[in-house]
């Protein structure tokens, strides 16, 4: 009756690097809207399930998603893909008191505060 209640729907992945970590992520109940004009959203198709997440470390990879509900659950086969470097510098994070991207270059925001 609700997708958001752990206790009645939880999706979940486990994600295994090639060196071995392993990373349980949960998946999330999804809705796309649009805004056809100001202040009004509108629902842009069917809602669904989704899981997000961005590999540390390049190489293959496997996963196994799993589902858990009120009528049981069930493992869907290991499915796998291959993580390459990217030419992006990444994510943004602290360094100190400055912002830096994963591949150490500094961040400098710009706009209004």
């Amino acid at each position: 009756t609700s997708p958001y209640d752990f206790e009645q729907v939880n999706l979940q992945s486990t994600f295994t690097s090639p060196t071995g970590k392993v990373f349980v992520v949960d998946g999330f109940y999804y809705q796309d809207f649009i805004m056809p004009q100001p202040n009004v959203l509108t629902a842009n198709g069917q809602p669904d399930w989704r899981i997000r997440f961005s590999p540390n470390e390049t190489g293959i990879w496997t996963y196994v998603v799993k589902l858990t509900d009120t009528q049981g659950n069930a493992t869907y086969a290991t499915q796998q893909f291959t993580c390459s470097t990217s030419a992006h510098k990444g994510f943004v994070k602290r360094d100190g008191n400055h912002l830096v991207y994963d591949n150490g270059d500094r961040f400098l925001a710009l706009g209004t505060n």
